[in-house]
């Protein structure tokens, strides 16, 4: 079987007690981003390819969680990013920005915000007057 023929797959998000982990990057059908909370060294997380939207609330329960990109993934609440304590960078694409922008939040307390992946014109427009890019 061949790289183009492999069957999506769902990962456990359960990281092992105990040990330290700083980046988690998956690529993957399914998985639970709740079973993240609380995992205190975490700083980087990167979700992508699930086929059934996800809810990443329990993230707020990572204190420490710096960097979010979830541009590729499909996510059911996306507002809950405000609860965030940490976060400094957020990758989104086109529709989720204006999802979470319509929400009211507000990217201010933001180190870098990152458009990427599908996107209108209109999306972009969105997300540059919301980070002060707009001309």
């Amino acid at each position: 079987m061949d790289a183009r023929q492999l069957m999506p797959i769902d990962v456990d998000l359960t990281l092992p007690t105990g040990v330290p982990v700083e980046l988690v990057d998956v690529t993957a059908a399914g998985f639970e981003p709740g079973r993240l909370a609380g995992a205190p060294e975490l700083a980087y997380l990167s979700l992508a390819g699930n086929t059934e939207p996800v809810r990443i609330a329990g993230l707020a329960a990572v204190p420490g969680l710096l960097r979010l990109d979830v541009s590729g993934a499909a996510v059911a609440d996306l507002p809950a990013i405000a609860a965030f304590p940490a976060l400094r960078v957020l990758s989104l694409n086109g529709a989720q920005w204006q999802t979470l922008l319509d929400s009211g939040w507000s990217p201010r307390g933001l180190a870098a915000a990152r458009l990427t992946g599908p996107r209108t014109a209109a999306q972009v427009a969105i997300f540059q007057k919301a980070t002060g890019q707009a001309g």
